[in-house]
């Protein structure tokens, strides 16, 4: 999902193309954080995933980038992707819920002595469905 948003955004950049590129202390602050996420892979105990994980940030840094500048000074445009972004999770919270009434054992992770039943909804574990919801 992130990739396709990715692309979308891309698209939309390259279509309001004309705009000057303002770099300030801000920008490089923003930077840095995915920067770092790159650099910790040097010293991770397992650099594969830490660096796999890190470009994931690195995509959706760029994309936020990239919404942020085809959108502008202008206000109209940011109610338009907020309320996308809103109707996104509304949409994967209600198709979450259809999937926990028709299969509630796939749309739950069993319970086990340490933790209790979770909800998985559609995500790959519980902590995603969660993550999108608190979005």
């Amino acid at each position: 999902m992130l990739a396709e948003l990715a692309a979308i955004a891309i698209a939309y950049v390259w279509l309001k193309r004309g705009r000057g590129v303002r770099l300030d202390s801000w920008t490089g602050l923003a930077a840095a954080l995915p920067a770092l996420a790159l650099l910790s892979a040097l010293w991770s105990p397992v650099p594969g995933v830490t660096a796999a994980r890190a470009l994931t940030v690195v995509a959706l840094f760029a994309t936020a980038a990239a919404i942020a500048y085809g959108i502008g000074e202008r206000a109209e445009p940011v109610g338009r992707v907020l309320l996308a972004v809103l109707a996104a999770a509304v949409v994967v919270a209600l198709l979450g819920l259809l999937h926990l009434w028709l299969d509630p054992d796939s749309a739950t992770v069993p319970a086990t002595i340490g933790t209790p039943v979770r909800y998985n909804g559609l995500g790959g574990n519980p902590n995603t469905m969660s993550m999108l919801l608190a979005l």
